[in-house]
C-alpha cells in the first residue's frame, strides 16, 4: 500500500517526506496545543528488523542503551553515537521473540543502518529495512490510553519500558510507550495495509489525524528533546536532555568512552531550553531563523548556543528549542539571524 498517496487523498500536505498537516492545520494546532488526542503519521520513522544469534550482543555494542539481558516485551529509548559521543540517530528498541525491532526516527534510518552494517564483521546478524511493509503512527495527548483500549482492547497499553503486540484484524500492532507531548502517548508500528482500518478505528474513539507541525507544537510546549530537530549531528545526548537514552554503567559501545567521562564529571556546559523569539520587524515578521549560520545564538558578540526547532503557537507567538550555555546570566537576551531570543525561565529540560 502507498501510505503517502492514501494520506494525500485525505488532505495531507507532505513536505520532505513528512506529513506537515492535514486539511485544517489551524484546528490541528489548537488541538495539539490544548493537549487533546491527536494521531500523527510518522513517515520518516524507519523500521529496522535485526535478526541472528548474535543480535543482542551486536546491538549492545552499537547503541547507547542496554540491549543484552532485556526480556521479550521490553522496550527502551536509545541512540546511535559516533566515536566522539555525538548523536547520529535516535530510536526506540523493542525486544521480540524472534528479532529486535529498532524504529529509527526523523529520517535517520538509512544512516543508522549503514553504520550498523559497517560494524558487522563475524557477527551472526542480519539487518532488514521494513519501510516498504510497515508504517508508524503516534497517538498522543490526554486520553490516549483510553482511545487505545477502546480500539484495541485492555491489553493494548504497555507500561513504561515495555511493548505490546496487540491483535488487530489478521495481524498485530506493535505498541510502545513514547512521550511526544506533555501528556504522553504511544507509538504504533503496523503493516501499511492495516493503516486505513486502524485510523478509522482510533478515529471512532476520538483520535483525529494531524500532521507533524501540530505534534512539534506539543513537543516544544512540553520542552521535550529531539536529537534531529534540536541538535543535528553535533550535540551530545546530555546537552539535548537525552540522558534516559544512555545506559548508566553500560559496557563498551560506540561513543561509550565520552559518555563515561561525562558521567564522571557530572555535567556538561550546555543544556536544552525552551526559548521565545521576537521578529526584528513587527510589521513584516518573516520566517524564523533557519540554516547553520542563522541559527547560531549570540550574546555580546560571543556564540553561546544553537537554535533548534521553532514553532508558531496558536496565538501567533514564536517558540523554539535551543542548546545553550548553562552559565548564561538570568534574563539574558540572545540573537539569532536578526531575531531576539529569550530563554524561558520555566522550561529547561536539563
Amino acid at each position: 500500500m502507498d501510505v503517502a498517496a492514501w494520506l494525500t487523498e485525505r488532505g495531507a500536505a507532505i513536505d520532505d517526506g513528512r506529513v506537515a498537516h492535514l486539511a485544517d492545520p489551524d484546528a490541528e494546532a489548537r488541538r495539539a496545543w490544548a493537549g487533546e488526542v491527536v494521531l500523527v503519521p510518522l513517515l520518516s520513522t524507519a523500521p529496522l528488523r535485526v535478526r541472528g544469534a548474535d543480535r543482542a550482543a551486536f546491538l549492545h555494542g552499537q547503541l547507547s542503551n542496554a540491549v543484552q539481558g532485556l526480556p521479550v516485551g521490553a522496550s527502551n529509548h536509545t541512540l546511535q553515537l559516533d566515536a566522539r559521543g555525538r548523536v547520529l540517530g535516535e530510536a526506540v528498541l523493542a525486544v521480540r521473540q524472534d528479532d529486535l525491532y529498532l524504529a529509527v526516527e526523523d529520517g535517520r534510518g538509512a544512516a543508522v543502518r549503514a553504520s550498523l552494517e559497517r560494524h558487522v564483521v563475524f557477527d551472526e546478524v542480519e539487518i532488514h529495512d521494513l519501510s516498504r511493509e510497515l508504517t508508524t503512527l503516534t497517538l498522543q495527548g490526554r486520553g490516549a490510553a483510553a482511545v487505545l483500549i477502546a480500539a484495541l482492547g485492555e491489553d493494548a497499553v504497555p507500561t513504561e519500558g515495555r511493548s505490546v503486540q496487540a491483535a488487530f484484524g489478521d495481524a498485530s500492532v506493535l505498541v510502545v510507550a513514547r512521550r511526544r507531548c506533555g501528556a504522553g502517548g504511544f507509538d504504533l508500528h503496523l503493516l501499511s495495509r492495516q493503516l486505513p482500518a486502524l485510523v478509522e478505528g482510533l478515529g471512532g474513539h476520538g483520535a483525529e489525524l494531524a500532521g507533524e507541525r501540530a505534534l512539534s507544537l506539543a513537543r516544544v510546549r512540553a520542552c521535550l528533546p529531539s536529537a534531529a530537530r534540536d541538535g543535528g549531528t553535533g550535540a551530545l545526548p546530555q546537552e539535548l536532555g537525552l540522558d534516559d537514552a544512555v545506559g548508566s554503567g553500560k559496557g563498551c559501545y560506540l561513543g561509550q568512552e565520552i559518555m563515561a567521562r561525562i558521567e564522571a564529571r557530572g555535567n556538561v556546559r550546555r543544556g536544552l531550553a525552551r526559548v521565545a523569539l521576537t521578529s526584528p520587524s513587527a510589521e513584516q515578521p518573516g520566517d524564523p531563523p533557519a540554516g547553520d549560520d542563522a541559527t547560531r545564538l549570540w550574546l555580546d558578540g560571543r556564540e553561546v548556543g544553537r537554535l533548534g526547532q521553532v514553532v508558531r503557537a496558536p496565538d501567533g507567538t514564536w517558540l523554539g528549542m535551543a542548546v545553550v550555555r548553562r552559565d548564561l546570566p538570568p534574563g539574558a537576551v540572545l540573537t539569532a539571524g536578526g531575531w531576539t531570543v529569550r530563554r524561558s525561565v520555566d522550561a529547561a529540560a536539563s
